[in-house]
């Protein structure tokens, strides 16, 4: 993303963009409005979608609940433009009940409910709002692009933006959900060479890294790895990057990106200023440095596929 901030007339938000693939987000709601077979889990994924949001669009600072400030990251009518977007995918809303909904209910009106019920009295505030959505598949993506559309529209245009770039907006093995959610996009996908990422992992100890940093499960890795490269549909505009070529062969590869994107090298006015080939050669073969080189031979053999070879 550093280099896309290096072009004239990219806009990049600080944070990344996590509406589509994060658990409760668009996809999951995608799913279940799509692909359920029950009305009744749709209205809960509604409901997750819509809490979701409103934990997405709050501020997290002090000893507030988390949250991802997305209403001051995506525009303070971020939460407003969410709320819209369900009103309009949603053909229905009605008061009833099912049993799944106690899960949600908090322990005394639960258990209030469980009072009144084995008295044989009827307990209205048991029913409650249910969504239901009969839009058809082209609709609700028709739907889910004007929203998307709808929380960028005050960024284009704005100091002569043109193209807006979002990091982790969708999983990097399901480039064809650009297409599904968005309107003329094109996905670059970075890559890197396993073995500085497994690295790089223990380092941080982040994902699968603390674990591994620990019991030394390289297997862990190599699967976790495979998983996440599992590629399904390409059916969009799509480009991979090396990132080792990147680094060392940066002109030609930058070149790529500009045809790909669109890009003249003139609106390329921060070249180094955020991304530098020659800082980032360091974060090139950290896996020589390793203290326990057995495990880089074991990567070599499992996911020699994807073993970087300059």
């Amino acid at each position: 993303m550093d280099i896309m901030r290096e072009i004239k007339g990219v806009y990049v938000p600080k944070k990344e963009f996590r509406l589509i693939k994060d658990p409760h987000g668009l996809r999951d709601l995608d799913i279940q409005i799509n692909s359920s077979i029950d009305p009744l889990n749709e209205d809960i994924a509604i409901k997750e979608f819509l809490h979701f949001i409103d934990i997405y669009s709050r501020g997290s600072r002090g000893f507030r609940p988390l949250g991802m400030s997305y209403n001051q990251d995506f525009g303070s009518s971020f939460q407003g433009i969410s709320r819209e977007f369900i009103d309009s995918i949603c053909d229905y809303q009605y008061r009833g009940y099912w049993w799944y909904l106690d899960v949600y209910t908090p322990f005394i009106p639960y258990i209030i409910h469980k009072i009144l019920r084995k008295l044989k009295l009827y307990d209205y505030q048991k029913y409650t709002s249910l969504f239901l959505s009969v839009k058809t598949e082209e609709e609700f993506i028709e739907l889910t692009q004007v929203y998307i559309n709808n929380i960028f529209s005050s960024f284009v245009n704005y100091n002569d933006n043109n193209f807006i770039a979002l990091d982790q907006a969708i999983p990097a093995n399901r480039p064809s959900w650009g297409n599904r959610y968005f309107n003329n996009s094109k996905v670059i996908v970075v890559d890197r060479d396993p073995r500085d990422v497994y690295v790089d992992l223990i380092k941080e100890k982040s994902l699968v890294g603390y674990d591994v940093a620990i019991n030394h499960d390289v297997q862990l890795f190599v699967d976790w790895f495979r998983k996440v490269r599992k590629e399904e549909g390409k059916d969009t505009q799509y480009l991979k990057v090396q990132f080792e070529e990147l680094v060392l062969d940066y002109h030609r590869i930058v070149g790529e990106i500009y045809d790909f994107c669109g890009f003249l090298p003139e609106h390329h006015f921060g070249k180094y200023t955020r991304f530098n080939p020659d800082v980032s050669k360091k974060n090139i073969g950290m896996w020589r440095n390793h203290a326990y080189q057995d495990e880089i031979r074991k990567i070599e053999k499992e996911l020699k596929e994807f073993i970087y070879q300059s």
